[in-house]
């Protein structure tokens, strides 16, 4: 599965020992959708891969996650883990209303001021 959006917030760095006595550490990234409903979705890196994708704040990118839930004593909980990043850049990009405008400028150029030139005869009518 995958999620495009902003990275709007990074989380500190999580470390510790698990139960093997190895060591792990985890970063956590906030990611808003593009739309006009955005969403905010959480997903983590792991290990190694928080270096390799070398995210920063402002990033646009396509995050391809895995989720996952987990039980622990006797609750239910969410992961989404990244795997891959693809990043399309850091600059903002245009919202969908001022993309509709540009598509639609395309489509149907603004009109240039035509000049008329009078009908003849027209002063001869009526009304």
């Amino acid at each position: 599965m995958d999620i495009q959006g902003i990275i709007t917030e990074i989380l500190p760095i999580k470390s510790g020992v698990g139960k093997s006595g190895k060591e792990w550490k985890s970063q956590d990234y906030i990611l808003q959708t593009e739309g006009q409903y955005p969403k905010k979705i959480c997903f983590s890196a792991f290990g190694d891969k928080i270096e390799e994708f070398d995210i920063k704040v402002g990033d646009s990118l396509k995050a391809l996650i895995d989720i996952d839930a987990h039980e622990y004593q006797g609750r239910w909980y969410n992961a989404v883990r990244a795997y891959k990043i693809e990043k399309e850049g850091t600059a903002p990009r245009p919202t969908v209303a001022k993309e509709k405008q540009q598509k639609a400028a395309e489509i149907f150029p603004p009109k240039q001021e035509e000049k008329q030139e009078p009908i003849q005869g027209a002063e001869d009518l009526p009304f």
